[in-house]
């Protein structure tokens, strides 16, 4: 059985997560989370600007698929 990627999936894929973790960790990115992690944050961000999407509100429903 083939599985295909969406295009947006695939380009999560060209960050790799352990120098994403790394970047995090240096700044210190997490110290002040609320329950987003550093990562949905990445990945929300990056789903809107794809869609160009005003704000995060506005793509709410969308992003509930993508598990956050």
């Amino acid at each position: 059985m083939n599985r295909v990627s969406s295009i947006f999936r695939q380009m999560v894929k060209l960050v790799p997560a352990t120098l994403f973790d790394r970047a995090v960790s240096k700044h210190r990115g997490e110290r002040h989370a609320g329950g987003f992690r550093s990562w949905d944050q990445f990945a929300a961000m990056l789903f809107c600007q794809l869609s160009q999407t005003k704000s995060l509100r506005a793509s709410e429903g969308k992003l509930r698929h993508l598990g956050m």
